[in-house]
């Protein structure tokens, strides 16, 4: 399986990007992948909305499903992550079986430089501070920030 790509009008991906592994993305109208950034797929889908801006040097880790919805900015070095593994103590990680996720961005986001998500859902209109550690679904209208990301205020 190829990485197939589906770029919307005024939409940017940069020479520079490298998309690695096989599955799809799906990305809207006016959206720039900034320099870079890596896209690691394992037969994931990635579905990006118009508006959206990631980054530069930034990681997109998707073996499972990743939506990113309407007017999202993320900062450089976001991280973006799509699955996990199990951990059994009786064998190796490196063996641990692959748990894969789904990470929902609803729109109207903005992630800060240097931010790790992980497979959550994150309603519309929320920022998260800069070098925050999201494990935990955010609900609409909020900041949250930190590691692990905690509410700080309503927007």
């Amino acid at each position: 399986m190829a990485v197939n790509i589906i770029e919307g009008v005024n939409s940017y991906i940069a020479d520079t990007v490298k998309i690695i592994g096989a599955g799809n993305i799906t990305i809207g109208n006016n959206v720039q992948i900034r320099d870079y950034t890596v896209i690691e797929l394992g037969a994931g889908n990635i579905t990006i909305g118009n508006d959206v801006v990631i980054g530069y040097n930034s990681f997109i880790q998707c073996t499972g499903t990743i939506n990113i919805g309407n007017d999202v900015i993320a900062g450089p070095h976001c991280v973006f992550l799509a699955s996990s593994h199990s951990i059994d103590e009786n064998i190796s990680f490196y063996d641990n079986a692959l748990i894969r996720g789904t990470l929902s961005v609803k729109g109207r986001c903005w992630f800060g430089a240097n931010c790790t998500i992980n497979p959550v859902t994150i309603e519309k209109n929320v920022i998260i501070g800069a070098n925050s550690f999201v494990n935990k679904d955010v609900q609409s209208n909020q900041v949250v920030g930190g590691s692990p990301a905690k509410y700080i205020k309503k927007l």
